[in-house]
């Protein structure tokens, strides 16, 4: 499917009771670009619109994104260090990707967030790799 067939095609209005993984990828493809981009744009820009202000598919998904040759996580984000994050490090960043960007993201794709009691949910690990 071509990028103007994919934005002209009808669009699943949620993922509730769906999972992602079990979407065709252009039923993925149109979700993203219909729902999340919309979303997570609004987001990042809000948040950072110099830094986010060419805000696509490329800027989580890496350059593969529009082919469909991507890994998730991706290794071409920041890697994690969950020490430096616990002692503080990353401030800004790391609160409006905690309070923001993954709870946004569990609510879109109709998932809960990862915790504790729920380690399955959504979280820092679907889309960062962690360091090592």
């Amino acid at each position: 499917m071509t990028s103007d067939e994919l934005d002209n095609a009808p669009v699943l209005e949620s993922v509730d009771a769906l999972l992602i993984d079990d979407l065709s990828d252009d039923d993925k493809a149109k979700f993203m670009r219909a729902k999340v981009v919309p979303a997570m744009k609004a987001a990042f820009q809000k948040f950072d619109v110099k830094e986010f202000g060419k805000f696509n598919c490329k800027t989580c998904h890496g350059k593969g994104a529009i082919t469909k040759e991507y890994d998730m996580p991706n290794p071409d984000l920041p890697e994690l260090d969950f020490a430096e994050l616990k002692a503080g490090k990353h401030g800004a960043m790391a609160r409006f990707m905690k309070d923001v960007v993954t709870p946004g993201m569990a609510e879109l794709l109709g998932q809960p967030e990862r915790s504790p009691t729920d380690p399955d949910g959504f979280g820092c690990l679907e889309c960062h790799v962690e360091k090592k």
